[in-house]
């Protein structure tokens, strides 16, 4: 009899509908992409896994439907709202016979617990259950649809409807809709019972029959069912769909990815308290096994390796004192308070193999796996760890363990590092050394060979194959930077992953991107490959993404990386996905060797998508994982991923591959809207698009879509009774014709206007002050089969920010209209929210939208490099500042330069376009033991004119005779206080060093304790004093030779010298003033401290216009006394610069304190300037123009105009006011505009004369193209 299939959706279908499809990239180098088939909803026999009332069950392990003949109970495991649904047939033969049928490849097994009596191995898994008799005459089937729960009534001739009368237990009320529908809420959820559809098979055709649920007053629930032929059988089918308003495990990402030698696929994610392991076939149709691993308190897995043979090695962390472990396992008992890491080996098909704890208390991040099948683990640390050919026995850091390949013992377990370190990853190479990366989060890693030495969050190391020494060990990063991944290639190069807020991330020039993260954005995802000696990186480059990315590598030593952006901007080559309408995106890159790109693409629909796991096969095929939403791009879907219902989030699997032609996807499979997308590389061409006769068609698909785009298909179903229909495109993909069953409502779809805006937040980029930035567009979407009201569009407020659209009052379906935004940068920080009403119901959709502006023409990504500690005789690792074109112009920077200890390369010398950039790598290489600070200066001609870039760094020498500290900042009194710092001298090697002379400069001197000979592991001091004879800023060296490496230590030594008198200001300035008119000002002097008394012998003044008023201040200054009562003053008998000195005698020094003195004369002449401001608009590189300023006399008396000068070549200046102007009088300068180089130039005319306000400026402006 067939069977008119409705469907149940339950959140265990969509949670193992989490299988998505294959898609292509042209770029790849496999064959032609495999498919993947739908996987069918499995019902599994009770042997003991679930509540013994039932017969069957199906689960996910978030929700568990359980079924016996009398009822169908759904159990909703979440935490926060547990729930339990019971459809109860009412009085139904609780004894009816069930048969279970169509059995299905995988199997399940349950290892909760350490009893192997209580596990359940082996468990088959079936399409359909049948209950028979349930009723006289009635047998009920269960079975999927769509990865959805149905079931039938069997009505056989004669047999009564009025039989069948079922209630709804455990729910908080029962109500019946407008539609006839049946809707259940309970406390997780609405469960709906849809309008049945009935029918009887005549003459081979299918006669609908009416029918509609009666809701008692008891809540029990029958059918009324319209004439029908009694003599023949009778169909009900009912449709329950679960909508819960709680989302659990759908919401975490899967936690890893692997994949074996013929292209089996295994996920690992963790589902209310258990960790579940996934196998699924390697064209993606059929589940091999679900294994489950559990005990009696939480559990997490968080890492999966898989081995060529099939064998998932998976490791995690418990709280169960019962987790599942074998007789042979390393450890089987949990500590008191249990929160172990475990390593579980699973066979081919998914039983244990071996499974332990591993010792103490503390929890895995992250598994590897070498060729002899030994697994490796770390994470982070917390008690009793378990010690074995230990590298490190001191407590700190984190921990590593190697465990061997029977999961029997420990082959080493050591400590690694101090203070708190979380290990994020760990990989091995073919020769059995454990690769480490993480976060330090206070604390430190041992150093060996560090191509970077500086204390910053991240670090890379490499263990010898028996654990017991390092290879290398270095940290890596640039201040705040969070690795999350790490691989290693079949060369031994390491490639680590992670996350970066930091603007000093070692990178080159020649990085995909050098973008860091600026004040309205998340992290940047950065990658790096580092060479298996750890001498050199490879490259390294960011990337627009955001928190947890991901690693895989190739045999080839190609990186695979795959995240989560929020970008639009994201880096792509021969994408299969390209940026739709979603903020948050999961994304996958290629890159080879060399840092190039060799396929980046975006991954999901309209909705968001997060990829958090991939996996490279043996033939370059990429796995990924992560959470979507139901739109996700499918090819021959998995029926769970077309659902529309529930959860908003799920699971998917995608393959990456070869392919020779297009692929179209369709999702979700349900009507109305329907997304078609491109996910091939290459471009589809589609010839038509046609539709069953239950479907309207409408939408914006176009004949052709490149590679990753996509177009809305609105599919308007009728009322017809029917659960589905169809859709044929013929297109150059393969095949060439594919129709698409698409669900629908059997009432018909009521559709209306559907308005989408995308994105929802503007990003500008840095935008000179006072410049309009090129638009920036905001789309607004019609994809409902009705025209759209759009109410107002409207920003929050006035400002830097403006709009314009082409949006009409009514956006017609399918149509896209767009708001242009242009930013008119004002502050350094602007933002705004754009407002969009429409229909219906007066929806506002919301834009934020933010701008950084500049004050210069030239802005600099960050204005402070720091490169930490570095070895003398070195170079660091570059880190590289990109350099801005703010303006609506091209630009030039006409030098990039570095100061002492730095050195620069870059590639800014082409002209940067509007908006464009240039990268400076900037490298520390410092001679000595001492802190360098230093800039540097790229130098532009226009508007904010050069820009400085503070560079800091700490050089140190690497040697066997260490130091602390390894530099000393000095302070003296001169003839007074002498500051005298000690410096402690280290054998830190494992030999006796000969110490062969110690050097100083005066006015430093030294005196140590230091034997001849050091004995290793000895200690002496060196007492270094500073004895100055003149005040300033001393710099000088001390130097230790010894015979062993590292030879000589030189310290770098500053002293800070001053007198005993304190004599302020250190010179005075009068400014300017009237001829023969007086100003007065005053002189301080105090006793600092280094003397008991200070005698003041004499105070004399030098200068014929200056002279000294009074001296109110004792001759005897005791200490810590001061006296401000020194009157000086200036009366100018010239125009012009007048100086002079005062000159103090103390008992402090015997040479005298000298003030220098200096004014300014000015006459009565008064300059006037016709303009102070030129500006000569746009003009070409190469050609001159004149602009005139008139100078006048508007004094009193004869003005001298005594110098005339331009700042910047780009404008020059002739002038006739060669000899003074009578009163009244004018001359005049011609400055010409003549540029060499483009962009935005700005300059100053400085006019100096003797009158009063000299100099006077004129600012200049011109735009060179």
């Amino acid at each position: 009899m067939r069977f008119l299939r409705n469907p149940m959706c339950l959140w265990l279908v969509l949670s193992v509908a989490t299988i998505a499809p294959v898609m292509s990239a042209s770029d790849l180098q496999e064959s032609e992409s495999p498919t993947f088939d739908p996987i069918p909803i499995a019902f599994e026999p009770n042997h003991g896994q679930s509540d013994s009332t039932a017969a069957f069950i199906s689960t996910n392990g978030t929700e568990t439907l359980l079924l016996s003949a009398s009822q169908a109970v759904v159990l909703k495991s979440v935490s926060a709202v547990p729930s339990r649904v019971t459809l109860e047939l009412l009085g139904a033969n609780r004894d009816a016979k069930a048969e279970a049928r169509d059995l299905l490849p995988g199997r399940s097994n349950y290892y909760i617990g350490n009893e192997a009596s209580f596990w359940h191995e082996d468990v088959p898994q079936f399409q359909q259950v049948a209950f028979h008799s349930v009723y006289p005459g009635i047998d009920l089937v269960y079975y999927g649809n769509q990865q959805r729960l149905e079931y039938d009534f069997l009505i056989s001739p004669g047999a009564s409807v009025g039989q069948i009368q079922f209630k709804m237990r455990g729910a908080n009320r029962t109500r019946l809709t407008e539609a006839s529908d049946i809707v259940v809420d309970s406390e997780a959820g609405s469960l709906q019972l849809r309008l049945p559809s009935v029918y009887q098979v005549i003459n081979g055709a299918k006669k609908l029959v009416s029918c509609r649920f009666v809701l008692r007053a008891d809540n029990v629930i029958t059918f009324r069912i319209g004439q029908y032929d009694q003599a023949r059988a009778l169909v009900i089918d009912p449709v329950l769909s679960y909508a819960s308003l709680i989302s659990s495990s759908s919401l975490e990402l899967p936690k890893g990815i692997g994949v074996d030698s013929v292209g089996n696929a295994y996920v690992l994610r963790n589902e209310s308290g258990s960790v579940v392991i996934q196998k699924l076939s390697g064209s993606g149709s059929r589940v091999l096994y679900t294994t489950r691993l559990g005990g009696n308190s939480n559990s997490v897995g968080t890492a999966i390796a898989v081995d060529a043979l099939g064998h998932a090695y998976v490791t995690g962390t418990t709280s169960a004192t019962d987790f599942p472990t074998t007789p042979s396992a390393y450890s089987q008992i949990c500590p008191e308070f249990c929160n172990s890491a475990f390593v579980t080996k699973l066979s081919s098909d998914g039983s244990i193999d071996f499974s332990t704890y591993m010792g103490g208390n503390n929890p895995s991040s992250a598994i590897a796996i070498d060729s002899e099948g030994s697994s490796y683990i770390t994470g982070s640390l917390g008690d009793a760890l378990p010690l074995v050919n230990a590298f490190q026995d001191e407590p700190g850091g984190t921990f590593v363990q190697k465990l061997n390949s029977a999961g029997s013992s420990l082959v080493y377990s050591t400590y690694f590092g101090t203070g708190s370190i979380w290990g994020r990853g760990i990989a091995v190479d073919l020769n059995g050394s454990a690769y480490l990366t993480g976060i330090i989060n206070g604390g430190g890693i041992p150093l060996k060979s560090p191509i970077q030495q500086s204390i910053v969050t991240g670090f890379l190391s490499k263990l010898s194959p028996d654990g017991r020494s390092l290879v290398f060990s270095t940290y890596l990063g640039g201040g705040t930077d969070t690795p999350t991944g790490l691989a290693v290639d079949p060369f031994g190069n390491a490639h680590v992953v992670g996350y970066t807020s930091s603007c000093s991330f070692p990178l080159n020039l020649d990085s995909i991107s050098v973008e860091c993260a600026n004040a309205f954005e998340d992290p940047r995802v950065f990658v790096a490959v580092m060479d298996s000696a750890g001498a050199q990186l490879l490259f390294s480059t960011l990337l627009p993404g955001s928190y947890d990315p991901a690693i895989a590598v190739d045999k080839k030593g190609f990186t695979y990386v795959v995240g989560t952006t929020l970008s639009d901007k994201y880096p792509l080559l021969k994408p299969i996905s390209v940026p739709i309408q979603s903020n948050s995106k999961a994304f996958v890159s290629k890159i080879d060797l060399s840092g190039k790109l060799v396929f980046s693409s975006y991954l999901g629909g309209p909705g968001t998508s997060q990829a958090s796991a991939i996996a490279v096969s043996a033939t370059g095929a990429m796995f990924l994982t992560g959470v979507s939403t139901p739109d996700f791009p499918v090819l021959h879907p998995v029926p769970g991923q077309v659902s529309p219902f529930f959860p908003p989030t799920f699971h998917f699997i995608a393959k990456v591959t070869a392919a020779d032609a297009p692929q179209i996807s369709l999702s979700p499979r349900t009507s109305p809207f329907v997304n078609l997308q491109n996910v091939g590389s290459l471009p589809l061409t589609i010839t038509s698009i046609t539709t069953s006769s239950n479907f309207t068609q409408g939408g914006n698909c176009k004949s052709e879509l490149t590679g990753g785009e996509s177009c809305d298909l609105v599919l308007t179903g009728a009322a017809d009774n029917k659960k589905s229909g169809t859709v044929t495109i013929i297109s150059n993909a393969k095949p060439a014709s594919q129709t698409v069953l698409i669900t629908k409502s059997a009432s018909g779809d009521v559709v209306g206007s559907n308005v989408t805006v995308f994105p929802q937040f503007l990003r500008f980029a840095p935008q000179l002050i006072g410049t309009k930035s090129p638009s920036q567009a905001v789309f607004v979407k019609n994809s409902g089969n009705q025209p759209a009201a759009i109410n107002s569009i409207f920003l929050t407020s006035t400002g830097p920010f403006s709009k314009t659209h082409n949006c009409p009052a009514m956006l017609q379906p399918g149509s896209t209209c767009t708001i242009s935004v242009i930013y008119n940068a004002t502050s350094a920080l602007d933002n705004v929210q754009l407002g969009i009403v429409h229909d219906p119901g007066q929806t506002r959709e919301t834009v934020f939208i933010g701008g950084i502006g500049s004050s210069s023409a030239i802005f600099p990504s960050t204005q402070l490099l720091e490169f930490g500690q570095q070895f003398t005789a070195k170079t660091s690792l570059s880190r590289v500042v990109n350099l801005i074109n703010t303006t609506p112009y091209s630009a030039a920077v006409t030098s990039v330069s570095s100061s002492s200890g730095f050195s620069q390369t870059n590639s800014c010398n082409v002209t940067i376009p509007p908006h464009g950039s240039c990268r400076v790598a900037v490298t520390f290489s410092p001679s000595i033991n001492q802190n360098v600070s230093g800039t540097l200066t790229a130098a532009n001609l226009g508007p904010g004119g050069s820009q400085t870039i503070q560079l800091f760094g700490t050089g140190f020498i690497d040697s066997e005779l260490t130091a602390l500290p390894r530099f000393l900042d000095m302070f003296s009194v001169i003839n007074g206080f002498n500051d005298t710092q000690q410096i402690i001298l280290t054998n830190s090697s494992q030999h006796v060093l000969q110490l062969q002379g110690f050097s100083v400069l005066p006015p430093f001197f030294q005196t140590n304790n230091c034997p001849a000979s050091l004995a290793a592991g000895s200690t002496c001091n060196v007492n270094v004093s500073f004895k100055p004879t003149q005040a300033g800023t001393i710099s000088s060296t001390l130097t230790v030779r010894h015979s062993g490496l590292g030879s000589p230590q030189v310290f770098a030594l500053t002293g800070s010298a001053r007198t005993a008198l304190i004599v302020l200001p250190d010179a005075i300035d009068f400014g300017q003033q009237q001829l023969l008119s007086s100003v007065p000002n005053f002189v301080s002097i105090g006793n600092g401290g280094g003397f008991p008394s200070i005698t003041v012998s004499s105070i004399k003044v030098q200068g014929t216009d200056f002279r000294l008023v009074s001296n109110n201040c004792p001759q005897v200054i005791d200490p810590f006394v001061g006296c401000g009562a020194i009157k000086l003053s200036f009366k100018p008998t010239q125009t012009g610069l007048r100086t002079g000195t005062v000159t103090i005698i103390a008992s402090d020094l015997s040479t005298p304190h000298v003030v220098p003195l200096q004014g300014v004369g000015i006459g009565s002449g008064i300059e006037k300037l016709s303009s102070i401001k030129l500006d000569y608009g746009i003009k070409a590189v190469g050609t001159k123009t004149a602009k005139t300023v008139k100078v006048t006399n508007a004094g009193t008396a004869p003005l001298k105009i005594t110098g005339i000068n331009s700042s910047v070549d780009q404008f020059t200046q002739s002038n006739n006011c060669t000899v003074p102007l009578a009163v009244g009088v004018s001359c005049s300068i011609t400055v010409r505009f003549a540029p060499t180089i483009p962009g935005m130039l700005t300059g100053t005319l400085r006019v100096n004369d003797d009158g009063a306000g000299s100099p006077h400026l004129i600012s200049l402006s011109g735009i060179a193209q």
